[in-house]
C-alpha cells in the first residue's frame, strides 16, 4: 500500500493541464521532419558503475550505527554491463508515450566482518554478506511545447515501477537480517530537449525525478526519492536505423524504517556509465 497520495494528486492535475494542450492540432508534414519518428526502440549495451552506500541502525548494535559500502565492504561488482531498453511511440505530433526499463542484479561472496571485542579470547561481532538488486520500469506521457524540424522540448509525468531487493543477512546471527523485497509505482516528473543539429544527428536529453512514500506492512516504511539523468547522441545511419551513444546517471536516496524490529537502515545508490546501443525508427 502506498502513501503517495499528495504526489499522486499533482500527477493528475499536471496531467489534466497536458491533456488541453494536447488538444491541439497537429501541423502538416511533422512526420517527415528528423524529430517526426512515430515508433522508436532501442537496445543498448550500458556499462554501469555504481556506489552503493547502507546506514544501518540496529538495537542490538551499539554505537550510532552501522556503515556498509556494498562495493567496498561486500566486494559487490561496481563495474557492470547490464542491457537498457528505450521505446517511443509519438501518437500525435506533439504527444508521446515513452518507457525505459533496466535490471542490475548483484550478490556477493565475501563477508564483511565487525570486531566487537572478544569473549573467551575469541573476537566476536557481525560477519555480515548482502545481495542488491534494483529494477525500473518507467512508462510516461509527454508533451511536446516546443516541436520544429530541429527542436524538440516537453515535459510529462508518468509512473516508475521500482523493484528493490536487499539482503543483509549476518552469518553470525548478532544482528536481526535484512531481507526485504519493495516493488511499488512511484510518480515521476519528466523533462527533456531533443536537438537536431544536423539531419542525420540528434542530440537527445532527458531527466526525469520520483519520490515513493510506501507502507510496506503495518510495521515497515519506506521513504525516499530518485532522479535521472540521460544524455544520448543519434547518428542515424539508414532511414531505419540509428547508432546511438551516451552517458546515464541516477541517483537513489531511500531510508526504511523497521520500527517492530527497531531497525533502520538508508540507502545512497548512485550509478553512472556509458551507453551504446542501436535505435530502429518506423
Amino acid at each position: 500500500m502506498t502513501r503517495n497520495q499528495p504526489l499522486l494528486v499533482a500527477l493528475v492535475a499536471t496531467g489534466a493541464v497536458l491533456a488541453s494542450f494536447a488538444a491541439q492540432a497537429d501541423s502538416p508534414a511533422w512526420r517527415d521532419t528528423p524529430l517526426g519518428d512515430r515508433f522508436a526502440i532501442e537496445l543498448a549495451a550500458f556499462y554501469v558503475i555504481t556506489d552503493t552506500d547502507v546506514f544501518l541502525e540496529d538495537s542490538k548494535y551499539p554505537g550510532p550505527g552501522l556503515f556498509i559500502g556494498l562495493e567496498d565492504s561486500l566486494d559487490l561488482d561496481d563495474g557492470k554491463t547490464i542491457p537498457l531498453v528505450f521505446a517511443k511511440w509519438r501518437f500525435t505530433e506533439r504527444n508521446t508515450l515513452r518507457y525505459v526499463y533496466w535490471d542490475l542484479e548483484r550478490s556477493s561472496n565475501n563477508n564483511f566482518d565487525i570486531d566487537l571485542g572478544t569473549i573467551g579470547g575469541e573476537p566476536f561481532g557481525p560477519s555480515i554478506r548482502g545481495d542488491f538488486d534494483i529494477a525500473t520500469h518507467q512508462l510516461s506521457y509527454t508533451y511536446s511545447f516546443v516541436f520544429n524540424a530541429e527542436r524538440d522540448f516537453y515535459a510529462g509525468i508518468g509512473l516508475s515501477y521500482m523493484d528493490i531487493d536487499l539482503a543483509l543477512v549476518d552469518e553470525g546471527g548478532f544482528l536481526d537480517p535484512v531481507k526485504e523485497s519493495v516493488g511499488a509505482p512511484v510518480p515521476a516528473f519528466v523533462i527533456g530537449y531533443d536537438w537536431a543539429f544536423r539531419p542525420d544527428w540528434v542530440w537527445r536529453n532527458t531527466a526525469s525525478a520520483m519520490a515513493m512514500a510506501l507502507a510496506i506492512n503495518d510495521d515497515d516504511d519506506m521513504e525516499g526519492y530518485a532522479s535521472s539523468l540521460s544524455s544520448t547522441l543519434e547518428w542515424r545511419a539508414t532511414r531505419y536505423l540509428s547508432v546511438t551513444a551516451g552517458y546515464d546517471f541516477y541517483q537513489l536516496d531511500a531510508e526504511y524504517d523497521r520500527s517492530r524490529k527497531r531497525q533502520r537502515w538508508k540507502l545512497d545508490y548512485f550509478y553512472h556509465g556509458p551507453r551504446l546501443g542501436l535505435l530502429l525508427r518506423f
